[in-house]
């Protein structure tokens, strides 16, 4: 039997139906997708489109794969730091917010994302922890307004 194909923090890309929100309004776009080093996971510059807004930078280093909640227009997403951990991005396009949390991780695979709660794991091959992410009541490191 053929496995499917799942986007993981190894293997994402544009082509992935993820990336498109449940509404079909915004997608995500990544540019420059590469290893963060030899073997590790891919990062690159992440883009917000959609119907009716210009092309926008919502992460200048994003790792993948993105999540969107399913009932608001908001989509979740790892971002890399300069020491290789990642930290939760989360463009809220009905606040017009992107907001990066405190919280670091080694490698984010984002699985649920409903109401305030992002489920998933920290490092899905090596020392394994289960995410259980509370947006509205983690520290954010840095909040910024999305011209949309």
């Amino acid at each position: 039997m053929e496995e499917k194909y799942k986007p993981s923090a190894w293997n994402f890309g544009n082509g992935d139906s993820n990336l498109i929100s449940p509404n079909g309004l915004y997608t995500l776009e990544y540019e420059q997708i590469g290893e963060i080093a030899m073997g590790a996971p891919l990062g690159g510059a992440c883009y917000l489109t959609g119907k009716n807004i210009e092309r926008i930078e919502v992460s200048y280093h994003a790792g993948g794969p993105a999540i969107w909640d399913m009932n608001k227009s908001r989509v979740a997403f790892p971002s890399w730091t300069k020491d290789r951990m990642q930290k939760l991005t989360l463009v809220d396009l009905d606040q017009k917010k992107i907001i990066t949390y405190s919280k670091q991780f080694r490698v984010l695979e984002l699985e649920v994302f409903e109401g305030d709660i992002i489920k998933g794991i920290d490092s899905p091959i090596y020392k394994t922890e289960i995410v259980y992410f509370d947006t509205s009541n983690e520290p954010i490191v840095n909040e910024k307004g999305l011209a949309i």
